[in-house]
């Protein structure tokens, strides 16, 4: 075993644990010199940090658990919380390791002794200076790469008959596994990007049927995997655009791919038309979501139905006075409903209210009720969501698991028309926040909704 003695990672990375530990176990029936079993272990070691194994390196070192070090070189070595390109790029590059153990380097004294370990690997650096449109491409360029020299004298320590290795966590052994800190930016395409999109939870707010019926506001929420969260040190820079009938209309925010699961693009009627209108005109509406330099991410659409209404009130009705409470804790969407409303409130048949919009938790029936003129026989349908905090995106994701569902007409009582919109909660309110959703159970088209609280 005099000179240089080479071991290669052609197979498997367990392949060279499973050897360096065959090589012990041959030599350890054998009357050989120190140096020769230094020179067995330090192959040992080579080869479990090929293998890149915390819990390997750590049962086979002095370095004992929980120590700084040991926490350190586990989070170094945990691939777990790295994300699919950053493995690959760690495989590729162990990938192309080799070691060499330098028997000439051996150096004992006493109870000590040093060895010499030179790896071959990868120059990830130099491969790391060019862009790339995937990891597969990285890993292509990480196989064809020049190679560099890592040396790492190893150090052990004399336990009893056995050696020890004694640098495992030291500052020079973790600078062998300095390519597990490179950084490492793919470039991220449109078609990457709009794979993080959760198809399923995005979508248009608050429309019906797939459709906004005079609608104050459009919104469109683009909820993406959390996964996003790997790549916001990317600072790559997204936007939203709206346009009408193919006409672009206004640019939304920009922000970071990645610093959230949700982006929401909302843009109101009486800002946009500067408060000459106060709902959309009809027409079909597409949001795009684009990167910095305007390539297409996603498109959405979306039909926006207006309702022609007579300028004048029904008689009696809600005419151009806002009702108390009106844009606070309910909205009219529908303007012709809104014309026959003559007065609307969150009624208390139980005595159990502390405010005008709050019940306490042991309230019977929490109830919307709504006056209209005589004129007024339509059919509404109407239900109940419950959320635990007033948080737009709570809300939303609480209508599309309502609570109650019903339908009803005006109901005649001596003192005039109204709509009952009763919720039985039997006394078991739960602490929170209450949204009344109603429409037209014809049209479909949205006609208003509230909010109340239990506390």
């Amino acid at each position: 075993m005099e000179g240089m003695i080479m071991k290669t990672n052609s197979f498997k990375k367990i392949t060279s644990s499973v050897l360096a530990m065959s090589v012990l176990a041959g030599l350890s029936g054998c009357n050989l010199g120190g140096n020769k079993i230094l020179i067995a272990k330090a192959e040992q070691l080579a080869a479990f940090m090929v293998l890149a194994n915390d819990q390997v390196l750590i049962d086979n070192s002095s370095l004992e658990y929980g120590s700084d070090e040991a926490d350190k070189l586990t989070e170094l070595l945990d691939t777990d919380s790295a994300n699919a390109d950053a493995r690959e790029f760690y495989e590729a590059v162990e990938a192309t390791m080799e070691y060499t153990v330098d028997a000439d380097s051996c150096n004992v004294k006493k109870d000590k002794a040093t060895v010499d370990i030179i790896f071959t690997m990868a120059d990830y650096n130099a491969v790391l200076k060019d862009d790339y449109s995937d990891i597969g491409a990285l890993v292509k360029a990480i196989k064809k790469a020049d190679t560099k020299d890592v040396k790492f004298t190893a150090e052990f320590v004399k336990d009893g008959k056995d050696w020890v290795a004694n640098n495992v966590g030291s500052k020079k052994f973790m600078n062998f596994y300095a390519y597990r800190e490179a950084d490492i930016r793919i470039a991220m395409s449109p078609e990457m990007i709009a794979g993080f999109i959760d198809q399923g939870k995005s979508g248009f707010a608050l429309t019906y049927s797939g459709q906004y019926y005079n609608t104050p506001f459009i919104q469109y929420d683009f909820y993406f995997d959390s996964a996003v969260h790997d790549y916001t040190d990317r600072n790559i820079m997204l936007h939203t655009e709206l346009y009408k009938d193919g006409q672009k209309l206004n640019l939304g925010d920009e922000f970071v791919f990645g610093t959230s699961t949700l982006y929401t693009f909302k843009t109101i009627a009486t800002d946009y038309y500067s408060g000459s209108r106060e709902i959309f005109e009809g027409g079909k509406y597409t949001i795009k979501l684009l990167t910095e330099d305007d390539q297409e991410v996603a498109s959405e659409s979306v039909s926006v139905q207006e309702t022609v209404v007579a300028t004048t009130p029904a008689p009696g009705g809600g005419g151009s006075d806002l009702f108390e409470g009106e844009g606070v804790y309910f909205y009219f969407l529908d303007a012709s409903f809104r014309n026959e409303v003559l007065d609307l409130e969150w009624f208390d048949y139980d005595d159990k209210m502390t405010s005008e919009i709050t019940y306490t938790s042991d309230v019977i029936t929490i109830a919307f009720s709504i006056e209209v003129s005589s004129a007024c026989t339509r059919q509404v349908d109407y239900l109940y969501a419950y959320c635990t905090s007033d948080d737009e995106s709570a809300i939303l994701d609480a209508l599309q698991n309502p609570v109650y569902e019903s339908s009803i007409t005006p109901t005649r009582y001596d003192n005039g028309y109204f709509y009952d919109l009763d919720y039985y909660v039997n006394g078991q309110a739960k602490s929170g926040f209450y949204v009344l959703l109603i429409s037209d159970a014809t049209t479909g088209a949205l006609l208003m909704y509230a909010c109340c609280e239990v506390s």
